[in-house]
């Protein structure tokens, strides 16, 4: 019998992030991706673990899960123009030019 996720402290899911990131910048993506999930489990509308999940998944070369979860951290964080302007759009296009 599988037990539902325990719930974290803030404190503790930002040392989380802080752990997948930098896993994330040194190439351990398995780690990173396995991190951000288990953030997701607990937050599953935090906008960093969804974006850099995102990047993580595009780095994979997974451009349609990609472009989903930084699609859901963009609409979580629409104020965000800067990733708005670069990291929305300009994936979406990159990702729709990959496909072809």
């Amino acid at each position: 019998m599988t037990q539902a996720p325990q719930p974290c402290s803030d404190s503790a899911l930002l040392a989380q992030l802080e752990e997948a990131t930098i896993a994330h910048k040194q190439g351990r993506l398995s780690e990173a991706e396995r991190l951000y999930n288990a953030i997701l489990v607990n937050q599953p509308h935090n906008f960093d673990a969804l974006h850099r999940l995102g990047l993580l998944k595009y780095q994979q070369a997974e451009l349609n899960l990609a472009r989903f979860l930084i699609e859901r951290a963009i609409a979580i964080n629409q104020a965000s123009s800067r990733l708005g302007q670069i990291s929305g759009p300009s994936f979406i296009q990159c990702s729709a030019t990959k496909k072809r």
